[in-house]
């Protein structure tokens, strides 16, 4: 795939687009496998405190369920908006390869590989919205920042100690979108709060074990 070069020669520029197409596809993988296969009781996930009010509460609203709980629809359309983004940029970028290079076909396909990474990104968020953050989103988008920073981060190495060339203007350009969008996604996670307290509990109830009250 990359001639000689070694699994872990990161100064091989084909060797770090390699693993940055071959993480996140791995992962995306793993994740969607391991969905399918049935869990022992020990380690089943259990309902949620929400989920369980949900089915505990036969009068709940429409308002009360879409309210405080609901998840949020500007972070939704967000997240699934720059996933496709990307998805298309590196399609393109892979189709845009396979054109003008055909003697190096195995980047185009890396190419390809992580645009399909970014279609789980479009797929969990618009389908299994929560107000909740999505651990598996932000487990891949923290593999893609890691690669975004390692793809950027070789090209410049590349040019001031190896004094290769800089890669073309379009291409720098989309290291850095690409980086930057990562960046964005990763921040829309960390903002959503990792569980939501319950409805049945008034804040000024809530005392700290010193008697303090907490409201």
């Amino acid at each position: 795939m990359c001639d000689s070069a070694r699994p872990l020669d990161w100064a091989d520029a084909c060797v770090r687009v390699s693993w940055a197409a071959l993480s996140p596809a791995v992962l995306v993988t793993a994740i969607c496998i391991g969905s399918r296969i049935p869990l022992p009781a020990p380690l089943r996930p259990f309902l949620t405190l929400q989920e369980a009010e949900a089915l505990d509460a036969e009068d709940k609203t429409e308002d009360n369920v879409n309210g405080e709980t609901g998840a949020s629809l500007w972070r939704t359309v967000l997240l699934a908006f720059v996933a496709l983004a990307q998805a298309l940029l590196w399609f393109a970028a892979g189709a845009y390869k396979a054109i003008t290079d055909k003697q190096i076909m195995w980047i185009a396909m890396c190419a390809f590989l992580i645009g399909a990474s970014w279609l789980y990104g479009i797929y969990k968020p618009v389908f299994y919205p929560k107000p909740t953050a999505h651990l598996d989103l932000f487990t891949l988008y923290a593999v893609h920042l890691t690669f975004a920073v390692v793809l950027l981060g070789g090209a410049l190495y590349d040019h001031k100690l190896l004094y290769v060339p800089l890669p073309p203007r379009y291409q720098l350009a989309g290291l850095i979108v690409n980086l930057a969008s990562v960046l964005v996604e990763l921040g829309v996670v960390c903002t959503m709060p990792f569980e939501l307290p319950s409805n049945r509990f008034k804040k000024e109830d809530i005392v700290s074990r010193n008697g303090h009250w907490l409201g």
